[in-house]
C-alpha cells in the first residue's frame, strides 16, 4: 500500500500519517495534499 512506502521530501522527515484529503509529516507536521488520488510531496520551503 501506498501510505507504507511515501514519507515526507523536508531535510528532516519522517513517515506521513494520511487525515482525511491530505497526508502530515509525523516529523515536522507539513501538510500535503491529495489531487486525484495523488498525493502532492512537494518539500516545503524554509527561509533561514
Amino acid at each position: 500500500m501506498l501510505d507504507d512506502v511515501i514519507a515526507c521530501p523536508n531535510p528532516d522527515h519522517g513517515a506521513l500519517r494520511h487525515e482525511g484529503d491530505s497526508y502530515v509529516c509525523t516529523v515536522c507536521g507539513a501538510e500535503f495534499e491529495v489531487r486525484g488520488g495523488i498525493p502532492v510531496l512537494l518539500p516545503t520551503v524554509q527561509h533561514g
